[in-house]
């Protein structure tokens, strides 16, 4: 016994409340608005993953061309 249950319990929590906390920063998927057909939306979302200076044309239409 190194530890209490209750120190125990405690320590679980913080993990849990760290995954709470972040999920209100991961950005909806761009797949996924391309497929609702909210295309600026998609577009923005595309070019926030993979960086300001990336080129996504080559991306933004095959994610297009996949959910025609």
């Amino acid at each position: 016994n190194v530890v209490s249950w209750r120190t125990l319990a405690v320590i679980s929590l913080v993990p849990g409340a760290l995954q709470l906390v972040g999920i209100f920063f991961i950005p909806e998927s761009p797949r996924w608005l391309a497929r609702v057909g909210r295309v600026k939306e998609f577009k923005a979302s595309l070019q926030r993953l993979r960086g300001k200076n990336a080129d996504v044309s080559v991306e933004e239409d095959e994610i297009q061309v996949s959910w025609v």
